[in-house]
């Protein structure tokens, strides 16, 4: 009962462990407390595409300066599906300027490939095959009450804000995220 918004991708559990690997992200040693931004692409990346906007991300990071200063960035499709960008504020730290230019970036990689990045309703989760499934907030509730969606269903945590969220809570269980509103003494 896939979503308009769904894609497949495969994963083998433990999927969380993956997700450490990242400590060296891109290459770069960013500290725990690096701010990051996520994106959810409203389709799957194909192969180039991944490819080329990492490209464009790595680009985009040597010159990303707030004031006149290079921050230590770093970014990178995941799962072609998910767009993230860091800053270790360690080092010098995001402004609204700077802040906005990533705006822009990622608004022309929206035009450039016709993807949507700001829809903040789609929900990443992987299915009970461990393929990755999106769906969109009006849609978790029916996807909850047809059995398609539990509490120990794996989502992709949108809301995190660091380098260490990615880390500890990228993946969580629907019950540890705001969805768990949706469920009831049943589903959980």
């Amino acid at each position: 009962m896939p979503g308009y918004y769904s894609g497949t991708v495969r994963f083998q559990e433990p999927l969380r462990p993956v997700w450490r690997s990242y400590a060296t992200f891109a290459g770069m040693s960013l500290s725990p407390e690096s701010r990051l931004w996520l994106y959810v692409s409203s389709r799957l990346l194909s192969t180039e595409e991944t490819s080329q906007i990492n490209s464009e991300i790595e680009i985009f990071c040597r010159q990303w300066a707030a004031h006149g200063v290079n921050l230590e960035a770093a970014g990178s499709v995941l799962h072609d599906r998910f767009i993230v960008l860091m800053v270790d504020e360690t080092h010098a730290g995001a402004s609204g300027c700077s802040i906005d230019s990533s705006v822009h970036f990622i608004r022309d990689l929206e035009r450039k490939y016709g993807i949507n990045l700001f829809n903040r309703m789609l929900i990443p989760y992987l299915d009970r095959d461990g393929a990755m499934q999106v769906i969109t907030t009006s849609e978790v509730k029916q996807y909850i009450q047809s059995g398609v969606l539990d509490g120990e269903t794996s989502i992709f945590n949108t809301t995190i804000q660091t380098k260490r969220e990615m880390d500890t809570r990228f993946l969580i269980r629907l019950k540890e995220s705001w969805l768990s509103r949706y469920l009831n003494p049943v589903n959980v």
